[in-house]
């Protein structure tokens, strides 16, 4: 794959982009309800929600392609929420590509730059550069029909790109690819946005698709921010119960904070009393949830080899290839899902035997009921 080094894909001033309490009503419908984002120059935004959380109205409102009911958009300190969309110089991928059919795809690249009045040698010279950018200098004179998925896909990145938008917008752009596919553009999205130093809003539903090229992940929920923070932390430490449940597996651990220690909560749990990552909120006697991901947790045949072990027997074991998930049950009837390494033939464990599950403090966090 090519890099951009050449004049004709100049790296870019990243633009900021400020959301101020940005609603938007569909009738009495509410589908987006005044929201707050502060994205600095050069990062990559993934607005993350399952369908009707108001990602894509969002996105919308950001193009221009939506009017906002309230609130205000500013892009580079300039307020554009009422500048008509070809105005506000932004790149736009949709996920289905919006080529045209009957152009050849280095004049479906350069389009954009003949609309904007560029010479016919200008703009043939920069979109060819950017088709080799990404992988299609060999392919300027087929047509959209002639191309696979994944290479249409990137001549609208590439269509995008070539008027050097300091904003790009991307709305589900690898929904339609095979897992393969997917993969494949994740890093060269990525790659090319560090590349170029852009400002990238990212519109999806699959958490693994924010959390491989993202640098801040918003968690959306009915039109609300649920939270907003790097991938590291939206997984790892999630603001809430929701984000915890719709960023991976998640197990919750039902118990009753006994006291603050230190840098360490204890709760009481299944007749145990667990350390866990301090919560300066959780007094004593609160009930709270202990969060803890699947792959945190360790399943041991000696009480004393893991931190904050309770009793446990085996329910079931699902195999997964490179992993095998084990669900247990604790002495006061909780359930949890465990997840290990595949470490082949006779590492499985042996479930007639008396069984401990157990995790360390740091890698808990509590959510208070």
């Amino acid at each position: 794959m090519a890099n951009p080094t050449d004049s004709s894909q100049p790296r870019v001033q990243g633009a900021s982009l400020v959301l101020e309490a940005l609603r938007k009503d569909f009738g009495q419908a509410p589908a987006v309800r005044s929201i707050d984002l502060d994205l600095k120059p050069g990062r990559f935004l993934t607005l993350l929600g399952a369908s009707g959380s108001g990602k894509t109205t969002t996105l919308m409102m950001i193009a221009g392609f939506i009017e906002p009911t309230s609130g205000a958009i500013r892009i580079n300190g300039r307020d554009v929420t009422t500048l008509p969309a070809h105005k506000r110089d932004i790149g736009m991928v949709f996920q289905n590509y919006a080529l045209f059919p009957h152009l050849t795809v280095l004049d479906n690249v350069g389009f954009a730059l003949k609309m904007r009045g560029v010479g016919r040698a200008e703009t043939r010279e920069r979109s060819a550069g950017f088709l080799r950018m990404v992988g299609l200098g060999d392919f300027l004179e087929r047509y959209p029909h002639q191309l696979s998925g994944g290479q249409q896909q990137r001549v609208a990145l590439a269509r995008a790109l070539v008027f050097s938008p300091s904003l790009v917008l991307m709305d589900e752009p690898l929904g339609a690819l095979d897992r393969r596919l997917r993969l494949q553009m994740q890093e060269e999205i990525k790659r090319i946005q560090t590349d170029l130093g852009l400002t990238v809003v990212y519109v999806t539903h699959d958490q693994e698709e924010a959390l491989t090229m993202s640098d801040d992940i918003a968690v959306m929920e009915d039109g609300r921010i649920a939270s907003h923070s790097s991938p590291q932390e939206t997984y790892e430490a999630p603001a809430n119960r929701f984000t915890a449940n719709f960023i991976g597996e998640s197990n919750f651990l039902q118990g009753t904070v006994a006291t603050q220690a230190g840098e360490e909560t204890l709760v009481d749990i299944a007749g145990r009393t667990c350390r866990v990552a301090a919560e300066p909120a959780a007094g004593g006697g609160k009930v709270a949830s202990v969060f803890v991901r699947p792959e945190r947790l360790r399943l041991v045949t000696a009480e004393d080899r893991i931190a904050n072990a309770m009793a446990c027997r085996v329910v079931s074991q699902l195999y997964l290839g490179e992993s095998i998930v084990y669900t247990v049950e604790l002495a006061d009837g909780q359930k949890l899902k465990i997840r290990r390494p595949n470490r082949g033939v006779g590492a499985a464990i042996r479930t007639d035997m008396p069984l401990w599950v157990g995790f360390e403090p740091q890698n808990a966090r509590i959510l208070l009921a």
